[in-house]
This record gives C-alpha cells, structure tokens and sequence, in this order.
C-alpha cells in the first residue's frame, strides 16, 4: 500500500511450481530500508545494548546444568550427552539456540546422523540462510538453504523448526523482537556516527589571531614561531601576550549542537531493554537505581524473563532429545541464590508454626537425614499472648525537682 509515496507493508511471495515462497522482507514506511533477518542479526553485531541484552540471556539461562531423566528415573545416556557436546560442547549449543531465538525468532535444526541412522549431533542452521516453501493453505512443503553458490533442500520431517512468536498474517513465518526496534536502532546509529564526525572533521580553532598588515613574510614568521614557543600545550593555557604585531584576537568555540543526541539515545537504550526484557540495571546501568529497586529488578527479571526463556529452551531440547530416546527428558537446574534465601526464610516460618518438621525442611532443602530423636516432630514458637493478658507496670509519678 503506498500513500504520499511511501509503502506501509508489503511482504514479499514469489509462487513457483510447488507454491508460495516466502522471502521474509517487509518494508516499513520508506522502501529504501528493507527489515530483513539479514538487517536483525547486523544490528545484533552492531548495537551494544541488543547484544548486551541477548548475551545477558543466553549466558543466565541453563548456567546451573541440566540433568536427564527416562521416566521418572535420572540416567546418564552417553548418545544424549555426546550429540549435545559434539559441536564445541553444549555451551555453545545452547547459547546459538537463544540467541537465535531472540533475533530471528526462528530456528531451525538438523539433526546429523551416522551410517546406521542414529542421531550423533544437532546442527544450528542459519537462519538468514533459510527459505521456506508453502502452498496456499500454510503448510510447509520444503525448506531451502542457500548458501553463497550452495543450494540445498530439506523436507519438512528432515530438520526441526522451532518459531519464537508465529506471526499472526502468515503461519509459515515468525516475528523477530527486533523489528520493532530497526528504527530506534538505526537512528541511535546515526547519531553516533555524527557524533564521531563532529569530533573527526571539526576544525574550528579556539583563539584567531590577526596580525599587523604591516607585517613582512619573515616578521609573520617570527611571530608564529613565538606564539607557538609560548603558547602552545597546556600548561601556557592561561598565559598572556603583548606584542605590537597583534592587531586583534577573537575567540573562538564550536557550536555542539550535533552532539545533543543524549536523551534520544537514552531513550533508545529504553526501548531496547523493553522489548527484550532485560532491565537496564542488568546492563550495568545503575542511573537512579539503589540496591531496592536493584534487587527487586532482579527477581522480576528472573521470574518473568529467564524462567519463560529456559521453559521454551528446555521444549526444544526435549524435542531434539527424543529422536535419540524416545523416553527421555532434560530439565534445567535452577539454583539462584535469592530463591535459596528466601526459600530459608520460608521454611524457617513453616517450622515455628507447627507445620513442617525439621526433617521434612531437610529433605525439601536437600540436606542429608539426621538420625536424631525430634527431627521428625512437629514444633511450634510461641510467641503470642491475649490482649487481656497484657499489662502496663505501674509508673510513679515524678518527684518535683527542687527550686534552685
């Protein structure tokens, strides 16, 4: 759609013989900037705080370990653990997978299998590499990768593909966090570069000095020759000169305006926090900030961004994870320290009021059982009183204090 020139949105669909193929580029209000998840993963490179944000990420979520388990039973399977390890170990597995999913929205997996068809590690396909082939009515029908003169296809049940958000016009495709924040990000870009600019080709002196028009070649000389020897560095900063070949001096100072970019990339860094959910204290932005707000910032960024996180991380690799055995599963160990305190803190409660043993906090904080006689009682703190119990001792009054 164009009005006064300008196209809105428009997604690109090329058809060929076996349908719809999806290219993935939409144009927001000026064509000559495409959002592409070519542009995502160049602002990821670029911009400091979307790379901070997703680094933040993918290096909190699963940072405990995991374990496996087949039914109910924890297990150590060596074909599960090798094929998550093979390639530059399980660190950097996961952390492409996050970091994937927070720029592109999208992943997508092959799995690599050996001669007699058993699954040996999981591959990370680029997703800028990607294309996706769908008929009419939405369902995949193969998916495309072409790299540099490479091309190479895959059948829907050949590689997994997991998506961020499903984008709500086209089920085939998905909507990348980063969309929202392509202007944001690339005018705090701009302003950056003017701002090295300024820096870079401003040439403006400080202080002008006319000299005497009276003045020979070799007398200009030996005028700048003196002002440099007394002028220059900083320590002649605040010197003064009298001399009777100076006609004038004027002042000089740069106009900045150019660099007043403070509070719109301020406001950029806002943005960005948001939409990937990362507090700006995470960033190490401690601007307002106390050790309240700090700590209850934390926990909500805990419990509102990582948990979800690790939850949808955790799905996929229990996917990936059952094409070796099918009965198995991987849960993430979630040890964070402030949960721990206040989980001390509540069980400390429990046990005053009567309604935990010690012996039951010991088995749910994962202690070792002890063998003692009143571990397994019930106690209670008593600490309350009735109101009508509860009496003042008398006062007596004060003694007049004796006139001086």
């Amino acid at each position: 759609m164009e009005l006064f020139w300008k196209k809105f949105f428009e997604k690109k669909a090329v058809w060929d013989k076996a349908g719809y193929s999806y290219r993935w580029q939409t144009y927001w209000f000026d064509s000559s900037l495409t959002t592409n998840t070519e542009l995502y993963y160049k602002l990821y490179r670029e911009n400091t705080d979307l790379r901070r944000c997703v680094e933040e990420l993918y290096q909190t979520v699963w940072k405990d370990g995991f374990k496996i388990y087949e039914w109910e039973n924890e297990i150590k399977n060596n074909a599960i653990i090798n094929a998550l390890n093979y390639w530059d170990g399980f660190d950097i597995l996961k952390n492409i997978i996050v970091r994937d999913t927070q720029v592109a929205a999208n992943i997508f997996i092959l799995p690599i299998k050996n001669g007699i068809g058993a699954t040996i590690w999981f591959q990370v396909l680029d997703p800028r590499t990607i294309r996706i082939v769908a008929n009419k009515y939405w369902e995949v029908l193969r998916y495309i990768q072409t790299r540099w003169w490479n091309v190479q296809e895959f059948q829907p049940n050949e590689l997994f593909h997991f998506k961020d958000m499903i984008d709500p016009d086209n089920e085939v495709q998905w909507i990348s966090k980063v969309e929202t924040l392509v202007y944001d990000i690339m005018s705090d870009k701009e302003s950056g570069r003017s701002n090295y600019a300024f820096f870079k080709n401003n040439a403006i002196p400080s202080t002008l000095i006319t000299l005497d028009n009276d003045l020979d070649e070799n007398e200009i000389k030996q005028a700048m020759s003196t002002l440099k020897k007394q002028f220059t560095w900083w320590a002649n900063k605040h010197k003064v000169s009298a001399a009777v070949w100076i006609k004038d001096i004027t002042q000089l100072s740069a106009w900045i305006k150019d660099m007043e970019f403070t509070a719109l990339r301020w406001f950029t860094t806002e943005r960005i926090c948001s939409a990937m959910w990362v507090p700006k204290t995470i960033l190490w932005y401690s601007d307002g900030v106390n050790y309240s707000t700090s700590d209850n910032q934390y926990r909500k960024y805990i419990e509102n961004t990582i948990r979800p996180l690790q939850n949808q991380i955790e799905q996929i690799f229990n996917v990936l994870i059952k094409s070796i055995n099918p009965n198995a599963r991987i849960e993430f160990l979630d040890l964070n320290q402030f949960d721990y305190s206040q989980k001390v803190i509540d069980y400390e409660k429990l046990v005053w009021l009567g309604s935990m043993t010690p012996a039951e906090v010991r088995e749910e904080m994962g202690f070792e059982k002890l063998e003692w006689e009143n571990t397994d009682k019930l106690l209670i703190r008593q600490w309350f009183e009735l109101l009508e119990d509860v009496w003042v001792n008398e006062v007596e009054p004060l003694q007049d204090i004796p006139k001086k």
